[in-house]
């Protein structure tokens, strides 16, 4: 048996257009308007690239905070910041500068 089904369905042409200009307005193919109407889906294949892209942001998010805290740690150490710690948080600043939108 197929993975997945097809549905055929007949409109009107003033019908079809409305619906194709709510599609595009929606960014989404009109295959998944009609999914999201009726209440089922396909994952789409844009939602498992985002999730892939929240994934990557996650990481890159945990290793910023694993090295804030080891500057944190030095910092506490040392009673004071240095040109090394204070280059750190630079630097981390500079990567959380490409995520901004």
């Amino acid at each position: 048996m197929p993975k997945y089904r097809q549905v055929k369905v007949n409109l009107r042409p003033e019908d079809y257009d409305r619906l194709e200009r709510e599609a595009i307005a929606s960014e989404i193919s009109m295959a998944e308007l009609f999914r999201q109407s009726v209440g089922v889906g396909i994952p789409d294949r844009r939602d498992r690239n985002q999730d892939e892209i929240r994934l990557a942001m996650l990481y890159e998010l945990k290793r910023i905070g694993t090295n804030i805290n080891q500057i944190a740690r030095y910092v506490n150490a040392n009673k004071a910041i240095d040109r090394a710690a204070l280059d750190a948080l630079v630097g981390i600043e500079e990567e959380l500068k490409r995520f901004r939108p």
